[in-house]
């Protein structure tokens, strides 16, 4: 049984994923968010990026930025809300996730997750709050006091996968728990939808680069 009921989904309006996604985080996850906007259309998913460090490590800053293009150009979803470089841009960020109203509030912090469970409690203090699994000492050791914000917990066992499972696995178990959502075999693939500019671009530089192309090309 999943922790969000299905009747919730049907009703709810909005929903909100908080998680510091990296590039190839984002790539197999938004296979299984697809999937829930598929199931349910009338469900705006927004997603927040903040890794709540607010510092002006251009690293991270330009990643954030290249997930906040990649997100914009996804159909899947809504707003998007990326990392920030101060206490300042954040909480001016916290106050216009606020106005959505969320519904819904699912975190996957991995780290930092009291902190990702504070901020989602200030941008939707009415919500259901799902709290994704946390991997930091004073989770695993005070897991109900840590966890006292959310309304329900989930923490995927891949002792129940096969033991050469794939990452897909990993995240279909969490998708699956969560929100219900039911997938198999190809389905459960990640899938990139370059923009028709850079395909055309990539054409061109491959026919400047391999005139005399003549066997399969591999990337």
């Amino acid at each position: 049984m999943a922790v969000i009921d299905k009747n919730l989904l049907l009703k709810a309006k909005k929903l909100l994923v908080m998680s510091p996604f990296a590039l190839g985080d984002f790539l197999y996850i938004k296979t299984f968010l697809e999937a829930v906007k598929q199931q349910y259309p009338q469900l705006q998913i927004d997603i927040w990026l903040d890794d709540d460090r607010n510092d002006k490590q251009a690293w991270r800053l330009a990643r954030s930025r290249i997930m906040q293009q990649w997100i914009e150009a996804e159909a899947a979803f809504g707003n998007m809300w990326g990392c920030c470089d101060s206490v300042v841009q954040q909480q001016r960020q916290i106050a216009q996730a606020a106005q959505q109203n969320y519904d819904i509030v699912v975190t996957l912090p991995q780290s930092r997750g009291k902190r990702y469970l504070s901020i989602a409690r200030q941008i939707a203090p009415d919500a259901l709050l799902i709290a994704g699994p946390c991997q930091s000492f004073m989770a695993r050791k005070f897991g109900f006091w840590f966890y006292r914000k959310a309304n329900a917990q989930f923490s995927p066992d891949i002792t129940l996968l096969p033991q050469e499972h794939h990452i897909t696995d990993r995240y279909y178990q969490w998708a699956h728990g969560i929100f219900g959502i039911e997938l198999s075999g190809c389905a459960l693939l990640p899938c990139l939808r370059p923009s028709i500019q850079h395909l055309t671009a990539a054409k061109q530089w491959l026919q400047q680069h391999f005139t005399a192309q003549t066997g399969p090309l591999i990337f």
